[in-house]
């Protein structure tokens, strides 16, 4: 940390990224998913700055820097497959369980900044 007319700065954060399972990181599947293309991007950049980032995500992503899946796997797959209600309670259960590992390891602080990648709900 450094110290500059009052304001503190920090050099290198830990920071913590949410992308909803829905979908990997980078994605799977041809929709149009902003939220993951947004994470696919601003992950590797941070890393590259210095930051230590722990990314919660879906099985079979592929991102720099820490990775937790949680046992959760994508299902984007499955869209048009399922009832649109069927599907969506899948998919929230998936956003629960990985929700539920981030806030277990945020406890104490581990995290300086954690961000929220939530995709469209279907």
């Amino acid at each position: 940390m450094s110290a500059k007319k009052g304001l503190t700065f920090i050099k290198h954060m830990k920071i913590a990224f949410f992308v909803s399972p829905l979908d990997t990181v980078p994605v799977s599947s041809e929709h149009i998913l902003a939220p993951w293309y947004l994470a696919e991007t601003i992950v590797p950049e941070l890393v590259s700055r210095g930051h230590q980032v722990t990314t919660y995500c879906a099985e079979g992503s592929h991102v720099p820097g820490t990775m937790v899946t949680a046992g959760v796997t994508p299902c984007v797959s499955q869209i048009d497959t399922m009832e649109p209600r069927e599907f969506a309670s899948k998919n929230a259960r998936g956003e629960l369980q990985l929700a539920s590992r981030l806030f277990q390891d945020a406890q104490g602080g581990r995290f300086d900044v954690i961000h929220v990648f939530q995709g469209a709900q279907h």
